[in-house]
């Protein structure tokens, strides 16, 4: 899941955090990101098998502070909790609050 990234696709994603504005990757891999850097969201459910740290997040809320290009294919969101831990989820693992 975390493989080597075509180099076009991280352009991309950097592109996306200097802007702090969703949009879309390129080379025909469209993914939309609804939610937006400074956004504060709640950790809602887990998608695959994580370490045991990122488990005790579920429930936590935390800020977007950046995109991150997940699997070549999507965008992730960086989340920061509040004890400064950070770690990356799928948008569909977050909920918005607040």
């Amino acid at each position: 899941m975390r493989g080597n990234t075509p180099r076009h696709l991280i352009l991309s994603c950097q592109q996306l955090n200097k802007t702090q504005h969703p949009g879309k990757l390129l080379d025909g891999q469209v993914s939309e990101v609804a939610m937006k850097i400074g956004q504060k969201v709640r950790v809602r459910r887990l998608r695959d098998r994580v370490p045991q740290d990122v488990v005790k997040k579920l429930g936590a809320t935390g800020v977007i502070s950046q995109y991150k290009v997940v699997d070549g294919k999507g965008i992730g969101l960086l989340v920061q909790f509040e004890d400064k831990y950070s770690t990356w989820f799928f948008e569909d693992e977050l909920e918005t609050i607040g």
